[in-house]
């Protein structure tokens, strides 16, 4: 008895152990978003470019989109990040309360297109969930992983566009899809990019960063 007593003890000291590690990791990777302006975002290409790491896209942990909790409802509103960018980026006033909104009018940014139900939008990460995870997410506390994924802090992480032009993009960067040019520049969208990508601390890779530098040439 008193050895399974102490065994069972030595168990839960592990435990303890392993959970502290856990916490202490956590913390270890926590990134504070850095503020980015509007104006400072235009100035170029070389805006920050240079600020950012270049590595190969991490491997492990391997992606989950589960480990980017979202849609939140983070100042206790009772409407989550979704119906928040759903309100900003609407043209007219919506109805209804909560999430449970109506009418509404919204411009896909990267199509150019109309659409006046709410089902037609989808969220668009402008860094794509894997494609952060891959560049930087990986080594991320799940807080700041949350924080990404809700990020309202800068107006072009979190847009609103069609579901089509959403999936259309997939996790894809800028060397590999690009919206329709007579929408969005291609400079600017690649510029866009970068702002986000420096203000969460995230890093390209070598042809990433040749393929944003050729699309502002």
């Amino acid at each position: 008895m008193k050895k399974v007593l102490t065994i069972i003890a030595m168990l839960v000291l592990s435990m303890a152990l392993f959970s502290c590690e856990i916490n202490m990791d956590d913390k270890a990777n926590e990134v504070t978003p850095i503020e980015v302006s509007e104006t400072a975002q235009k100035r170029g290409v070389s805006w920050k470019l240079n600020y950012l790491q270049v590595k190969n896209y991490c491997t492990y942990p391997a992606y989950n989109r589960s480990l980017y909790k979202h849609w939140i409802d983070a100042n206790g509103d009772c409407e989550n990040t979704r119906t928040e960018v759903l309100k900003r980026d609407s043209y007219y006033t919506l109805g209804g309360s909560c999430n449970s909104k109506t009418g509404g009018k919204w411009k896909c940014p990267f199509y150019c297109t109309y659409h006046y139900n709410k089902s037609q939008i989808d969220i668009d990460h402008f860094i794509p969930l894997k494609n952060a995870h891959k560049t930087g997410g990986c080594k991320w506390s799940s807080t700041t992983r949350k924080n990404f994924a809700n990020d309202l802090g800068y107006y072009w992480s979190l847009r609103a566009t069609s579901a089509s032009a959403n999936r259309s993009k997939g996790d894809r960067d800028p060397v590999n899809w690009l919206p329709k040019s007579s929408c969005m520049n291609k400079c600017y969208y690649s510029n866009v990019w970068i702002a986000v990508k420096y203000r969460w601390g995230l890093w390209v890779t070598s042809t990433e960063k040749a393929g944003l530098q050729n699309n502002c040439r």
